[in-house]
């Protein structure tokens, strides 16, 4: 029998007991060594039910005499739980990316420690097929969502219609104006701020960011006017040539747009961009003859990279906290799951690593 199976037996057979004696003046709840006997599990998932009968409010732990029946303060409200495992639908346009992966490493991570069954629904970057899996959720018994949206502001009835009705949703990677909605996403402008400070104390004078428009998702324009802000505040003065923007999922366009730019400025020694946009710079560097790292430096959000290729590129990374992205979302969610509606903003930091190689 799985511990998802014990914990939920070990859950109902309490609740049941507070139940049955919830007006029994200091009543005590069974050991947890005596329910592991009950059900032939070890005592891990019986502690958990004691813990989420606690913050439910319905246990308290007296330490050195056991469980006890909690009496409820007048007036304060306890949160009903579901009789079976929780169910949360993480809706994405792809999880084939490193940076998806390890997002989905910490939702596993959470839902696994809190046996909450997950359900991975790919939207693959459509916003109509989006909107189908926002509807359906809930009518397939969902107890949440978690979204991580396509590459748009838009926000559609039927997201509109979740957070209305008080559905239990977190976003992950974008802040979706204007819905109050919970969120946790690296703090992008920060990051950026951080990112010119470091090439500044590398001495570095002439470097661009290669990006998406601004209006493609919260997050890009965080980093774009994050980029400014840092050029401003370390360098004195931002300028248009800092900003190469460029757009679309064909690699021509880009490649071309990246040469371009290359041809009149000669003297360009980094070029910031995404991990999946790295390919662009790089082919557009060897068709001019630049070599990469000795002549032109690549800075990158989201390591897309081989070891092998890291090793030649030498980059320095921009690295997000995507574990703990997923995990805290996933907390984030649990807690709507179980009454908590407060919405939840966490954005959190990066590290930048140089992948030089010291001679």
């Amino acid at each position: 029998m799985s511990e998802n199976t014990l914990y939920q037996r070990a859950y109902n057979f309490l609740y049941e007991l507070i139940e049955k004696n919830g007006n029994i003046p200091t009543f005590k709840l069974p050991s947890e060594r005596s329910l592991a006997i009950k059900f032939s599990a070890s005592r891990r998932p019986i502690r958990l039910a004691y813990q989420k009968l606690i913050e439910q409010g319905y246990v308290e732990n007296i330490h050195g005499k056991g469980y006890f029946i909690k009496k409820p303060i007048e007036g304060e409200k306890r949160t009903v739980t579901p009789s079976r495992a929780p169910t949360v639908h993480f809706i994405a346009p792809t999880v084939k990316t490193a940076f998806m992966q390890q997002i989905l490493t910490g939702i596993n991570q959470f839902c696994e420690e809190h046996f909450i069954d997950l359900s991975i629904k790919i939207s693959n970057e459509q916003q109509s097929k989006e909107n189908q899996l926002l509807r359906a959720a809930p009518l397939s018994r969902a107890d949440g969502v978690l979204l991580f949206p396509n590459d748009s502001e838009y926000y559609s009835d039927e997201l509109l219609k979740l957070c209305l009705g008080k559905y239990p949703i977190t976003v992950i990677d974008r802040f979706l104006q204007p819905l109050n909605v919970s969120y946790v996403a690296t703090d992008n402008h920060t990051a950026m701020v951080d990112a010119v400070k470091f090439l500044h104390q590398k001495k570095y004078k002439h470097f661009v960011y290669v990006t998406p428009p601004k209006s493609i998702a919260s997050a890009t324009e965080e980093r774009i006017n994050g980029f400014n802000h840092g050029l401003f505040k370390y360098y004195g003065m931002a300028s248009a040539e800092n900003l190469l923007t460029i757009s679309g999922e064909a690699i021509e366009p880009k490649k071309k747009k990246v040469k371009e730019y290359l041809q009149r400025h000669p003297e360009t020694e980094v070029m910031i961009t995404m991990g999946v946009q790295a390919t662009s710079i790089i082919l557009a560097a060897a068709e001019l003859g630049i070599s990469i790292p000795e002549q032109l430096k690549l800075m990158v959000f989201d390591d897309e990279f081989s070891p092998t290729e890291r090793a030649a590129i030498q980059p320095y990374i921009i690295q997000q906290d995507c574990y703990h992205i997923g995990y805290l979302a996933t907390e984030a969610l649990y807690n709507q799951i179980y009454g908590d509606m407060r919405v939840t903003v966490k954005k959190l930091p990066v590290k930048i690593i140089d992948c030089t190689k010291t001679k």
